[in-house]
């Protein structure tokens, strides 16, 4: 699963970085994601004896994810600061 994770980290890196690199607008939401996916990957590639550390990767990954349709709501232009870099 974790080779999933750094899979779908890997693709969204490389729009990311073509999309600056052609100085279109990067969405907030791209990096969110990233984030999100790496954390997640980050929680799976983790060995068994280490559940606990996963799990608290896991509710970050989690609060990522949560936070940025939280954010739309109440804080849009937040968003829409970090898309104009």
């Amino acid at each position: 699963m974790a080779v999933v994770h750094f899979g779908g980290s890997a693709i969204l890196s490389a729009i990311i970085l073509s999309a600056w690199i052609t100085g279109k607008s990067i969405s907030g939401g791209s990096i969110v994601m990233l984030s999100g996916v790496t954390v997640v990957g980050i929680a799976e590639s983790l060995p068994d004896g280490q559940q606990q550390s996963a799990g608290v990767f896991r509710l970050g990954a989690i609060f990522l994810f949560f936070s940025f349709p939280v954010m739309s709501l109440f804080a849009p232009e937040v968003i829409l600061a970090i898309g104009m870099y």
